[in-house]
């Protein structure tokens, strides 16, 4: 092996599978869906079943370790092998956060092209022999590396000449389509801006996102029915409709605050220029012992209409019932531009047709922020 490219893949396919220990159902059954034609070996078909009938979860997990290079990078970086990526930002299958940690655990030459859609969508007009930059990207990584190795060092020298120095990072930005180009993961990424959750005021029902905690606050909804605020009405296909200017409208007004917490900031002084991991701390009281919910952020317009920015599903398991547990949660990677005026919205609920969820009844959540921990959003901005 002399060059990769690795084309919407995976780096770790175990978290890819269970995310904060939340099984990705719905990319499970389009996978299988995808292979019905397939001869599978026994031991995927069992892996699959698995994470479909919440059963046997390390099984599965060494199963998944065998099959991602995130569990082999360092024989990679052994070698210096180059590795071009690209990845969709809404990418359902397999989510953007286990190739990124894939990358930058890369040594070697390496490049990560991020862009709007969802699971091959962005090079899909490649396939077919189309214009294509994900495609011209891969053919150059190729044609540099693959020069080199096989001792051609005139045309290796000549290709690097004529296309310049290349960054590591090529971004796509939601939603004005501007390409942006970095050197590296961490010039890429913004610095991040702080905001706390707090309590609804009088006579409303969401909480507020602000740049000072105030705490002694609660609230509580209810687990077990689903909300407007979900990842996208179909698997990959909503994210192709992005692809095509028609990104999903969310109606923010319609989300039950009986069945989710929400919390908004108040209009934007400014354009806000998220690039990287948004981080969500949230204390949460849970009812029962397995719990399951799912973070959502949102970019919501004056007339209350909203777009997804990023997501993360959360699993606690084993816990002590209404006992308060502090959480940490990485949403998926994001470059997105907010419009001055617009509004963050935080949504927070139990259920969500991508995701499994643990067995039992319904329950509720409590969610609050104690003094000495208060829960916050962490969004990085260039």
């Amino acid at each position: 092996m002399h060059a990769v490219v690795a084309l919407s893949t995976w780096g770790d396919l175990g978290e890819a599978f269970y995310e904060n220990s939340t099984r990705h159902v719905a990319s499970v059954r389009t996978l299988l869906g995808a292979a019905a034609t397939a001869r599978l070996s026994a031991r995927t078909q069992k892996a699959f079943d698995d994470v479909l009938a919440n059963e046997n979860v390390e099984e599965t997990l060494e199963w998944a370790a065998e099959r991602s290079p995130y569990h082999r990078v360092d024989k990679l970086n052994e070698r210096q092998v180059p590795v071009l990526f690209a990845q969709a930002w809404h990418e359902t299958l397999f989510p953007g956060n286990q190739t990124l940690k894939m990358f930058n655990a890369l040594s070697g030459p390496k490049r990560l092209l991020w862009s709007i859609g969802d699971h091959s969508g962005p090079e899909m007009t490649g396939m077919v022999g189309l214009p294509n930059r994900i495609w011209q990207e891969a053919h150059s990584w190729f044609d540099r590396h693959l020069r080199e190795v096989n001792g051609d060092e005139a045309a290796a020298a000549t290709f690097d000449s004529e296309s310049g120095a290349e960054d590591q990072i090529v971004s796509e930005i939601m939603w004005g389509r501007a390409l942006e180009s970095r050197a590296t993961w961490h010039a890429a990424t913004g610095n991040p801006e702080r905001f706390y959750l707090t309590g609804p005021s009088e006579g409303a029902k969401d909480g507020g996102l602000l740049d000072k905690p105030t705490n002694g606050w609660h609230t509580t909804f209810a687990t077990g029915a689903d909300t407007p605020a979900t990842v996208a009405d179909r698997i990959i296909f909503t994210g192709y409709a992005e692809l095509a200017g028609l990104p999903k409208a969310y109606r923010t007004g319609k989300i039950d605050r009986a069945a989710a917490g929400v919390w908004t900031s108040a209009p934007l002084p400014s354009r806000h220029q998220l690039r990287g991991v948004p981080r969500l701390r949230l204390t949460v009281a849970p009812s029962k012992p397995d719990t399951t919910f799912v973070a959502y952020l949102f970019d919501v317009n004056a007339l209350g209409v909203a777009r997804i920015i990023t997501h993360a599903p959360y699993t606690l398991l084993g816990g002590a019932p209404k006992t308060p547990a502090t959480v940490d949660i990485a949403l998926q990677v994001t470059g997105y531009d907010v419009r001055a005026g617009h509004r963050l919205m935080l949504v927070v609920d139990s259920v969500d047709p991508f995701y499994g969820e643990p067995t039992g009844t319904p329950g509720t959540i409590t969610i609050t922020s104690p003094d000495e921990d208060p829960s916050y959003l962490d969004i990085p901005l260039s």
